[in-house]
C-alpha cells in the first residue's frame, strides 16, 4: 500500500485516500500559517509540542481543546462554534486540524 516512504494508502468502506508524512510537520504548518486559517489543536499538542507553534499560538486563530469524547458530543458543540464566532471566523476560512482523530471529528 505505500505509493513511497513518505505515503501510505488506506482502502476505506468509502474508497482509497492517501495518508502523506512530512518531516517536522509541525513546523511546517507554523511556518505556513494564515489568518485565514483557524487552527484547531489539540491540548496535549500544544503542551508536548508548543514551542515548534509559535507563530499559531501567538495569534488568536486558534482553539486548544482537549481531545475526549465528550468534546465532540452534540451538548459541546454550541460552546465550539461560540468560541469559533467569537474570534470572528467566517465560512470562507478554513479550519485546520492539528491531532489525531477526534480533533479531526470536532473540526470536521
Amino acid at each position: 500500500m505505500f505509493e513511497d516512504k513518505h505515503e501510505l494508502v488506506i482502502q476505506s468502506h468509502v474508497g482509497p485516500y492517501a495518508v502523506k508524512f512530512q518531516e517536522d510537520a509541525l513546523k511546517t504548518l507554523d511556518d505556513d500559517f494564515s489568518c485565514s486559517n483557524f487552527y484547531m489543536i489539540d491540548k496535549k499538542i500544544i503542551e508536548l509540542y508548543g514551542n515548534k507553534l509559535q507563530n499559531i499560538l501567538n495569534s488568536d486563530r486558534y482553539y486548544g481543546i482537549s481531545a475526549t469524547e465528550e468534546q465532540k458530543s452534540l451538548e459541546s458543540f454550541p460552546e465550539h462554534i461560540e468560541f469559533l464566532t467569537s474570534r470572528g471566523l467566517r465560512r470562507n476560512e478554513k479550519l485546520v486540524a492539528i491531532g489525531g482523530g477526534i480533533i479531526q471529528d470536532i473540526t470536521a
